[in-house]
């Protein structure tokens, strides 16, 4: 009788044992998942403050302003923080 209960005991936890390994599985490809989802977003973010930067050069050209190229790097880093910033309210 003892050893029916055994058997029984075995037989759940090998199937708890599967299943925990299955979950783990499954942890895991949510996080290369999400990693991946991750990495895309920053390059869209990139394209955009890319986009950006372009129109605001196409403005400067088209008006004639006489542009450093010291008061280019501000200006980037004042577009990234924006959007960082956008980004967190949205979250």
């Amino acid at each position: 009788m003892k050893q029916l209960n055994f058997q029984t005991i075995d037989k759940k936890l090998a199937k708890k044992n599967s299943e925990l390994l299955e979950l783990r599985k499954t942890r895991q490809k949510l996080a290369d998942k999400e990693k991946e989802i991750c990495a895309s977003i920053d390059n869209l973010h990139n394209q955009k403050i890319e986009v950006i930067f372009e129109q605001v050069k196409k403005e400067i050209k088209n008006e004639n302003l006489n542009v450093s190229s010291s008061s280019i790097i501000p200006l980037l880093d004042v577009l990234r923080s924006k959007h960082q910033i956008a980004d967190d309210e949205k979250i």
